[in-house]
C-alpha cells in the first residue's frame, strides 16, 4: 500500500489472467497501452449458439490495413494503419469469468508515450461537457456552435472575474488613500 515503486510499475498482460467483466479487461489493457504509448480498439467478438459472447479480443489501434478510397491518386491520404499484430484474446467461461488465452505484445511501429493521451481510446469528457454536447445535439446545434457557446461562456466568466478584481483594487486604493 505504501510502496511508491509498485505504483510506477506497469502490469503486463499474462496468459491466464482473470477478470470479472469485459469492461475490466478493457480498462486493464487500456492502462497498459497508455503506459506504453499506443491506442487500443476492440478487434472483434464471437457469440455462441445461446447469443452470449464466448470470446473477444483487444488490440493495437493500428491493427489492420486500410484500402485507399482516393479518387485522385496524386494526393493520397495519410494512413494510420500499419497492420500491427499486437493484441490479447480473451475467452468468457461459463461462470462469466474473462480469461486471457493468448497474447501478442510486439508492435511493428514506434510507440509514443507523449502522444498516448491524444489517442481516441484515451480521450475522456467530463460529465458536464458530455451532457451539454448531448443536449446541443438533440437540439440540432452543431459541434462548432457548441464550442463557440462554450468560448462565449468562458469569456463572460473571465470578464466577470476581471471586473471583480478591478473593483477590489479600487476599494483597496480608496482605503489606502485615506
Amino acid at each position: 500500500l505504501g510502496d511508491s515503486s509498485s505504483s510506477n510499475t506497469l502490469d503486463t498482460p499474462q496468459v491466464g489472467m482473470c477478470f470479472s467483466a469485459e469492461e475490466e479487461v478493457r480498462d486493464f489493457y487500456k492502462s497498459y497501452a497508455q503506459g506504453l504509448g499506443f491506442g487500443i480498439s476492440k478487434l472483434g467478438s464471437k457469440k455462441g449458439d445461446d447469443g452470449q459472447i464466448k470470446c473477444f479480443s483487444f488490440g493495437c489501434s493500428k491493427n489492420g490495413k486500410t484500402i485507399p478510397k482516393v479518387k485522385n491518386s496524386f494526393y493520397p491520404r495519410a494512413c494510420s494503419k500499419t497492420d500491427c499484430k499486437a493484441k490479447i484474446n480473451i475467452t468468457v467461461q461459463n461462470d462469466e469469468l474473462c480469461v486471457i488465452t493468448s497474447i501478442q505484445l510486439d508492435h511493428n511501429h514506434a510507440l509514443s508515450l507523449r502522444k498516448s493521451r491524444y489517442f481516441r481510446c484515451n480521450r475522456v469528457l467530463d460529465s458536464q461537457t458530455k451532457m451539454k454536447l448531448e443536449l446541443n445535439d438533440q437540439a440540432g446545434i452543431t459541434l462548432s456552435k457548441s464550442f463557440q457557446s462554450y468560448n462565449l461562456l468562458l469569456k463572460l466568466v473571465v470578464m466577470k472575474i476581471y471586473r471583480l478584481m478591478r473593483e477590489s483594487v479600487e476599494i483597496m486604493w480608496l482605503k489606502h488613500g485615506d
